[in-house]
Order: C-alpha cells, then structure tokens, then sequence
C-alpha cells in the first residue's frame, strides 16, 4: 500500500491501525505496521487515533513479546509531537501502570519458572527506567501528580524501592508550587503508594517520616491513607503502633472511623501462625467488639479457603 502510494479515509486508516497493530506477533512487528500506515498519510492520524494506537500497542501481550518497548511507544509518542499534538500525561501513566500490573501479575503466577519472573522483573524495571529518564529529559511532557504517582508505583511493584523513594522525594519537594484546593485529592493516593513501598521494602523509619509530614500539611484525611499506614505498619512488625492508630481512628470525632476492613488488617498477618491468629482474635473481641461480628464472618470464610496452610500449634497437634 505505501509503495503504491494507497491512501484511506481517517476513519479506515484508524480501523486498519488497531487491527493489524492487535494482530501482531510482537511488540516490533506492531511498530512497523503502524510506521507504515503513518508514512502512508501523517496529518489523517489525530489525537484520537494517536491514543486509540497507544491503547493498543500497550495491550499487545504475546508469548515473544510480553512487556512494551519503551523506545518504541516513545516514538510514536513523538510522532504525536511533531504534529503539533500536546501529549498529556495520561499517555505515559498508561504505560507506566501497564508495566506495575504486569509486575504484580507476574509475581502472583505459580506455574513460572524463578529465572523467568527475574528476566520479566528486570525487563519491566528497565522500561520504567527508560521512561522515568525520558520524562527528566524531555520537556514537552507534562509532569504532573498522577504521573508521579504512577511511576512511584510502577518502581514498587517491580521492587525498586530506592528508585520510588527518590520519586516520593520529589513529589514531597512539588507540594508548595502545588494549587492548596487540589492538594489532598492529589496527594491522597501518592501517601497509599508510599506507605506500600515502605511495608514491603520494611522502611519503618521512612513510613513514620513520611505520615509525619502528611499530618504536618493535613494531607492524610482519607481513610484508606490510614488503612494503608495501618497495614504497614503491621507489614513492618509494629502491631502495638498500628493497634494505637485504630484506636485513635475509633475515639476521635475528627478521624475517619475504622471498618471491618481496617480491624482485619490487624488480623491478617497472624494468618500463618495458628497461636498468633488466635491471640488476634481474642484481642479483637476485647479491644473491638463492634467490629467482631463483621471480622467473623470474613474469618470463617478464609479459614475455610486457608485451614490446610495455617500451621497447627503444638496443642492441637
């Protein structure tokens, strides 16, 4: 078609493009097709058939090619460019969170080999470094919160705790050039990604800086930011700490209240240990017994799913 100099209406170059890019063997492969239907007419592509290219380039997942080039996505982001196309952030946080997903995925699958999850953790963890190089270095994307955010959590995912505390670090240095009547929205989930990271990487005295600050500057008001500071602090070892934050959740008319969700975090990291799930529960009863019924019922339920991986203690042997 490009050599014969074939040209399609917009409508019929955008339906062609998603066909052929999702019908790809491989990430490669897709390029080179969508580089040929671009060299076929440039100006026919808009901004969305650019995005509708994008969404379908990142869900291309195959056996020869399950994580996204970033070079790659970033040419065609730089297609959009020079057609005079302001690229928003959203185009970058959805690769950015293709590649987190993907990570968790990974992590999750049983029936994969080690040395295959480590080369999928590593690819994904060079795709998001490329890209947060890519972000420092090219001053026509727009950085915001939500991009920062997701890439916070794409680091995570993938283990790369360092890399996401020098990303928290910057979004703590952005809060006073931030606009105040958007800044608990904007920050709301960026204190649940941070207080994640420092549950799984054990940063106890990170996770305690960090819920410092966010009270300092009132940013902490959602109650799934103390859900996640409670669950992180149970995640760090610190029970008797996470015990006091839901106290102070329950007593306080200015705090949100806690829910069965937040008590069963309180209870869900003694799972493995029968004689520590018991003394959870026996604590729940006397420090929550609001809550206990609601606990129960989710307890009965998982110990039915999980009886055979619970340890017995010595006792009931």
């Amino acid at each position: 078609m490009r050599a014969r100099g074939v040209s399609f209406p917009p409508s019929v170059l955008a339906a062609l493009s998603t066909v052929l890019i999702r019908s790809s063997p491989d990430h490669q492969s897709a390029f080179n097709i969508y580089a040929h239907l671009y060299a076929l007419d440039p100006q026919a592509l808009d901004r969305r058939m650019y995005e509708t290219i994008l969404s379908v380039f990142i869900n291309l997942s195959t056996p020869k090619s399950q994580v996204v080039p970033t070079a790659l996505y970033m040419e065609i982001i730089k297609d959009m460019q020079k057609a005079g196309l302001k690229v928003g952030s959203h185009s970058i946080t959805s690769l950015l969170h293709s590649y987190g997903i993907q990570a968790t995925q990974m992590k999750k699958r049983t029936n994969v080999e080690e040395t295959i999850k480590q080369s999928t953790s590593h690819n994904l963890l060079r795709g998001i470094s490329e890209l947060h190089t890519m972000i420092k270095l090219d001053p026509l994307i727009e950085v915001d919160i939500p991009l920062l955010n997701a890439l916070m959590d794409a680091y995570n995912r993938v283990g790369a705790y360092a890399e996401a505390f020098e990303v928290w670090d910057e979004l703590v240095e952005r809060r006073p050039r931030e606009p105040t009547d958007t800044l608990i929205e904007q920050y709301s989930p960026s204190l649940n990604i941070i207080f994640d990271t420092c549950g799984h990487s054990n940063s106890l005295f990170r996770a305690r800086k960090a819920w410092t600050w966010a009270t300092r500057w009132r940013l902490n008001t959602n109650k799934k930011n103390w859900d996640a500071y409670v669950e992180c602090l149970c995640r760090c070892g610190e029970m008797e700490e996470a015990y006091e934050i839901v106290r102070r959740m329950r007593n306080s008319e200015e705090l949100p209240d806690p829910n069965t969700d937040t008590i069963m975090l309180l209870v869900k990291f003694s799972w493995k240990n029968r004689s520590h799930l018991e003394e959870a529960k026996e604590r729940v009863q006397i420090e929550f017994p609001a809550y206990w019924e609601g606990v129960k019922e989710v307890l009965e339920t998982r110990r039915l799913l999980r009886s055979e991986r619970i340890p017995k203690s010595p006792e009931d042997r």
